[in-house]
């Protein structure tokens, strides 16, 4: 049976993410969160283009929350990133992820294969990255504020709903 690109695609990206969690010892990078149903392999640089969707350099464990809150605020994973690596090396992989790159299929096997295989680039390497603690404070302090404004909207929302009822009332009488 002949596979489609999707469905390599699909394929890949399991086994890759797999591969990435193992590699960076089913933590999350950012906050040290270990619960294993909440990781995910969480992508620097969108992992819509090809040219760094499998790129470990790209790819690191994340948990949900992390993984979400850098979808709105990019900026901690990349400090985090540049304070793990290098300015650099964030620099080379913008530049490698700018690139235009579509895999077809022979592509996407040869890639397969290499993951199968933990072939370099897809070799593990027991590295796990410790979080770092000034980049675990911000995202906590992320988290708080989106509580903070989770709770402002839920009190905004009943005023809203208390004054109107208060109006509705009112014009009953």
């Amino acid at each position: 049976m002949k596979r489609s690109p999707a469905s390599f695609r699909k394929l890949i990206d399991k086994k890759f993410s797999l591969l990435v969690r193992e590699r960076d010892g089913w933590t999350c990078v950012l906050c040290g969160e270990s619960y294993r149903p909440v990781l995910s392999a969480g992508h620097l640089f969108s992992r819509g283009a090809d040219s760094t969707r499998f790129d470990p350099l790209n790819v690191f464990c994340q948990c949900g929350a992390c993984n979400g809150y850098h979808e709105i605020n990019p900026h901690i994973f990349t400090l985090w990133f540049i304070r793990q690596f290098s300015l650099e090396a964030y620099e080379a992989l913008n530049v490698k992820h700018r690139t235009l790159a579509h895999y077809k299929a022979p592509d996407l096997v040869e890639i397969l294969g290499a993951i199968e295989e933990r072939k370099s680039p897809y070799s593990i390497v027991a590295v796990w990255y410790k979080p770092d603690p000034f980049i675990t404070r911000l995202v906590r302090a992320g988290e708080r504020l989106k509580r903070e404004e989770a709770a402002l909207e839920i009190r905004k929302h009943g005023l809203e709903s208390r004054l109107s009822h208060i109006k509705n009332s009112a014009s009953v009488v």
